[in-house]
């Protein structure tokens, strides 16, 4: 097999870059690496091949350079979640591993560079439509948020005036089969018939799906697209009130919601220093999706009916 390109993707062993890694390996004449610390993956395909890197040792990034030789386009997902470990550890993985990525990545003329990044950089819990110029008033008083928002400003510093593209993607929340996180504890609940205090959570929210995030990535992989920003998200909108009930129907379990009071809320999770928590359930978020579309000329139709991965 004649091979024209060659795809690094780190974080394939999470819920993002493993699906979008078995969706870019269907490509012809490809050869795709990927890294992983613990658990390296199966694969009968021999143009996947895995490699073991620690990415709190940044000498261990060094083993990614035979590679980058040849390397048409690194996809980056590898990212520690903030409220699993400690300030010290997120930076390590999440700025000073990327930043150094990024820095070989333009020592070896790699074409593209694929950052995700998050949306809670522009997420303002308001009644605008947030876009990427509107940034959050938050960003500062969220650890993980700062952490990204400090790397996308970085690494565009390492890649100005080079012929690398670096495309950084603010996904919304992503969700689809297999999710972890936050949304897998919301199904959780869905095995309990259990009252639930949350008729009131009904404020509409941009998310996204799996389907769209990588199908944004796919056409970006085959396009000419320059250096650039964007938000990814779903067309469609959905409360938390939304989630639950599908999350129920899909387990063929009766839902009972009941009402609370919002400021009884409001007053509880801001007592036990939750504000981030009562906001992601209980306020208006919705961002702007159409820079996106209108730069890959995509329709980013998936939404949480019809998320196929």
């Amino acid at each position: 097999m004649k091979v024209t390109k060659n795809y690094l993707i780190t974080g394939a062993t999470g819920f993002i870059g493993k699906n979008i890694l078995n969706k870019i390996k269907r490509k012809s004449n490809t050869k795709i690496y990927y890294i992983y610390r613990n658990k390296k993956l199966r694969f009968n395909d021999s143009n996947i091949i895995g490699i073991r890197v620690n990415l709190e040792n940044l000498n261990e990034i060094d083993k990614l350079k035979n590679i980058l030789k040849t390397t048409n386009t690194i996809i980056h997902c590898a990212n520690l979640a903030h409220n699993k470990y400690s300030k010290n550890t997120i930076k390590k993985i999440n700025y000073l591993a990327t930043v150094y990525l990024a820095k070989l990545a333009k020592n070896f003329n790699v074409k593209k560079f694929i950052f995700l990044s998050t949306a809670k950089i522009n997420m303002n819990y308001d009644n605008i439509i947030n876009n990427e110029n509107n940034l959050s008033r938050n960003i500062k008083d969220d650890t993980y948020t700062n952490i990204k928002y400090a790397t996308e400003i970085k690494i565009n510093q390492i890649f100005k005036s080079t012929k690398v593209n670096c495309i950084i993607l603010r996904p919304a929340l992503v969700y689809g089969k297999n999710v972890k996180g936050n949304l897998k504890k919301i199904e959780s609940l869905a095995n309990f018939n259990l009252p639930l205090p949350f008729a009131n959570a009904i404020e509409k929210k941009s998310f996204c799906s799996i389907n769209n995030l990588i199908n944004c990535i796919n056409i970006i992989l085959d396009s000419h697209i320059k250096s650039d920003i964007f938000l990814v998200c779903d067309d469609a909108y959905f409360s938390f009130k939304d989630i639950l009930i599908k999350a129920y129907k899909k387990k063929n379990n009766k839902i009972i919601l009941f009402p609370i009071k919002l400021f009884i809320f409001k007053f509880v999770f801001y007592l036990i220093n939750k504000k981030e928590m009562y906001n992601s359930i209980f306020s208006r978020m919705i961002l702007d999706n159409s820079r996106i579309k209108s730069k890959l000329k995509i329709k980013l139709y998936h939404n949480l009916y019809n998320t196929k991965y």
